[in-house]
């Protein structure tokens, strides 16, 4: 009987053929985590994975960036961006409603 366990035990699996993140091809591992079927592709790969990571940090500056000159901005900046949300509201509060001057029904989407 415990032959047969030592016979179970010992069958062995084929080995998973695994697709090249670099070329496509198929291949068997040699290591784990190998994502690579040669050298060469290993190589190419680590190349593309460094330009994915500087693209990351890149873009993460920039969007640092972008907040810092956000947070930088001037009086005359601020003003311009306050007055644009006040005349927004002055023409939604009006809308519909006639004109002070000369009595004659606004159109919805009169400027000034």
């Amino acid at each position: 009987m415990s032959k047969q366990l030592i016979s179970q035990k010992a069958i062995i699996k084929p080995e998973k053929l695994i697709k090249c993140k670099a070329c496509g091809e198929l291949f068997s591992r040699l290591r784990p985590m190998q994502k690579a079927c040669s050298i060469a592709c290993a190589v190419a790969l680590s190349k593309i994975d460094a330009e994915k990571s500087i693209a990351k940090l890149k873009k993460t500056e920039r969007r640092q960036d972008k907040a810092k000159l956000n947070a930088m901005r001037t009086r005359p900046q601020l003003m311009r961006v306050a007055q644009s949300a006040f005349n927004a509201y002055v023409r939604a509060r009006d809308a519909g409603k006639q004109c002070i001057s000369c009595g004659n029904q606004l159109p919805i989407n009169a400027i000034g």
